[in-house]
Formats: C-alpha cells, structure tokens, sequence
C-alpha cells in the first residue's frame, strides 16, 4: 500500500510539473489570496509489529515454545481542515494549512504455543484476538506553493515544514506460557504430575500525546466554478517520525487457554522483570507518516493579479 500511494502522489506531482507547456496555451488572471476548506481520508494501513517469544524448559517439559505476533492496523480514516494561500507572484506564494485526522487502530494478536515432553509426546496449539485503540493526528504545516492556470484549471504544488500533535490509546493482548507441578497424596504412594498451559494478559497503551517536527508535500488540481469559487482534489503526504510505544502488561490472575488443568495462575511484576530480563522489550515502532487524498471548495480572494 506505501508503494502505491507514494508512486501515486510522484505521478501527480510528476504531471503537474510537466503541464506548464500546456497550461500556458490560455492564461487567466489569477488572485492573491486562496482560501480552502477541505474534507479526505487515509487508505488502511499497518502502522506497528510486536513480537514477544520465549523457549525454556521445566522438569518433565523438554522444551516449550511460545510467540505471540501483534500487528497494529490502522483502519481507513476520516480528515478535514483548511488551508490559506497568499501569492506574492502569479505563481509562487506560501501557504498555512491545518488538518485534524482520526482513526480506530485494531491490533491483531496470533499466539502459537508448542511444548514437548521428556517421553517425546508433543502437542502444538493457536490462538489470535483483536484489540482496540484509536489514533489522532493534527499537523500544522508551513508551505511554499508553486501554482500555474489555465481557462478555470488551476495546479498547484506544494511543500514544507510540518509540526504535528499525536494522540494514541490502544489495547491487546499476548499468551504467556507457564507449568504447574501437581502432588497427589493418594495411595499406595503419592504421585508429581504435571500440566502445562499459557494465560491470555492484556496489554495496553495508556492514552497518551505528544508534539513532533516533520514535513509534507502535495499536488492539486481545481477547477473553478466562478469567479471567486472553486473545487479542489489534493494528494498529500505527510511526514511525521515513527515513535515508539511501550505495551504495559496487566498483572492479574487468570486461568489456562487451552484447559491444561491451570486456573488462577497468577501473573505478577516478577513475570514481567523475567520478560524483561530475556530481552523482551514489550515495544511497538509506531509509523505515524500517512498518505491522503482530499476534495474540498477553494475561494479566489483578492483583487486580480496582471497575467
């Protein structure tokens, strides 16, 4: 999906700035002032992966496997603002736009489960869940616009720095593995046996903000149905950092996933310093940069600028 939408905004941006032989065939006198209001959306797209894995092993347990996958979507979101242009130039100006974007985030979990025991018994088990969380996004950008026109066909490029105010909360889950030694008192003799199991814990993304420095660059095309009137189709990409997130583990008590005779296991900050201390950094590299495609109405303002 990131190729297609960036080979789609390069193509835009390519025609726009081959047309100028074309445009200049009739001039229209232009206006200093572009004033837009626009609405759009964003296409599907995964935004983070977290693996946690873990092999160990425990008395009758020659080996245990584990590896939960989580795969954060975000889902195709709305977005609206404006954007303010002031031409210095019939062609070149500098633009303000602002955008608001939000979009529900829904995490995929997949957890495979093996073991084997010492007697060569082996068992390989599956599980996955959905998640929730929600994203949003407000860049506040700084362009320089470079615009040519023809009859009521205006095209417009344009680019700069962006700043941008995230806000982020989601919520999922991962399997931990874990055994349990039973002593059965009964006679002639007491008897170990042994049951092995993984708990569902949730994980979670505490509601969360933060500001940070990018960039955007984008393409129109608008047509004008009067005057002082207009419609615009934009593609825009914004940059902004990936960032990464922490994933918080719920302690609790809870029981075996698969019904290997565990309940009430508890899960406790040993449990997460132990995953801590294999490596195990809980995190997610969360992609913020988002691709956008936008249809909005656009005012001439101003007087007439000389051709």
């Amino acid at each position: 999906m990131r190729i297609y939408t960036i080979s789609f905004g390069l193509a835009l941006i390519s025609f726009i700035f081959f047309a100028p032989p074309v445009f200049a065939a009739t001039k229209i006198p232009g206006r200093p002032m572009e004033f837009s209001l626009w609405a759009g959306f964003s296409p599907v797209r995964v935004i983070g992966k977290t693996t946690i894995a873990d092999t160990w092993s425990s008395f009758l347990l020659n080996s245990v496997n584990e590896q939960t996958k989580i795969r954060s979507r975000a889902v195709a979101s709305a977005a609206a603002g404006f954007s303010f242009s002031f031409f210095y130039s019939p062609h070149l100006g500098l633009q303000v736009l602002a955008g608001y974007a939000t979009t529900d985030l829904t995490p995929h979990s997949a957890f495979d489960f093996s073991y084997e025991w010492a007697d060569g018994t082996a068992a390989t088990k599956r599980k996955s869940w959905e998640g929730s969380g929600r994203l949003t996004r407000t860049p506040v950008c700084l362009n320089l616009v470079w615009r040519q026109g023809a009859g009521r066909f205006v095209a417009e490029v344009s680019g700069g720095p962006a700043l941008y105010w995230n806000e982020l909360r989601q919520g999922s889950t991962f399997g931990y593995g874990v055994t349990r030694i039973f002593l059965d008192p009964q006679p002639p003799g007491e008897t170990m046996t042994q049951s092995v199991d993984a708990l569902l814990v949730p994980l979670t993304v505490p509601k969360m903000s933060w500001r940070s420095a990018g960039a955007n660059l984008g393409g129109s095309l608008s047509i004008r149905l009067a005057d002082l009137i207009g419609l615009k189709a934009e593609a825009r990409y914004f940059y902004c950092p990936p960032k990464r997130i922490a994933w918080k583990p719920q302690p609790g008590t809870y029981d075996g996933l698969f019904g290997g005779g565990i309940t009430a296991e508890p899960f406790t900050a040993d449990d997460i310093a132990y995953l801590a201390g294999i490596g195990q950094k809980l995190e997610q590299k969360t992609e913020l940069s988002f691709f956008q495609l936008s249809l909005g109405v656009i005012f001439f303002l101003g007087r007439r600028l000389p051709s």
